[in-house]
């Protein structure tokens, strides 16, 4: 089923569900009211349920994109994601998954995003690509006020490390090969 049939059968759901309890909500008291009460709740409820379809519809759209780009490994795609406050989280990850260091750079920037969440995934993002520029952005959050950022961070710059370490008797900079 494609994004608009889900949005539809939603819709529909919820607002069958709406009008099933305008009735016992208005018994119960939660709506006050003289007359027939079923316009007031169902307005209420379908509002109500209209928001939360709104918001499963749009996280079923968010999946749905960044989960193309990942699949078709489109890096430049994802790297414009992290501009979009909505789509940055899932981009960032996206970016951890798919290790092309072309990301790191974005990814990097990322760390600065005003969101908690974009950058404690761009801090595990960087971690898995294992480039040792990374490390001295990273530190920088070791200051962030949410421990997972920090927590994230901490992680990220130990696993650099190993793999620049592991990589060090090899002759490889720990990096994707």
């Amino acid at each position: 089923m494609n994004v608009k049939g889900r949005i539809l059968v939603i819709c529909v759901t919820l607002g069958a569900a709406a009008m099933a309890l305008s009735a016992p909500a208005y018994a119960m008291g939660w709506i006050p009211g003289n007359g027939d009460p079923r316009p007031a709740a169902g307005f209420i409820i379908v509002l109500f349920s209209l928001l939360l379809a709104g918001l499963a519809v749009s996280e079923t759209y968010k999946r749905w994109v960044v989960g193309n780009l990942r699949r078709n490994r489109d890096v430049e795609g994802l790297i414009n994601a992290l501009d979009n406050p909505y789509l940055a989280c899932c981009a960032a990850r996206a970016l951890g998954e798919i290790g092309d260091p072309r990301s790191e750079d974005p990814l990097i920037k990322a760390l600065e995003n005003r969101s908690d969440s974009v950058r404690e995934a761009a801090a595990i993002a960087l971690g898995k690509i294992g480039d040792e520029r990374a490390i001295e952005p990273l530190a920088g959050l070791k200051a962030d006020k949410y421990f997972r950022v920090r927590t994230c961070a901490t992680s990220s710059i130990v696993s650099i490390k190993d793999r620049i370490q592991a990589g060090a008797g090899t002759g490889n900079n720990g990096g994707p090969t």
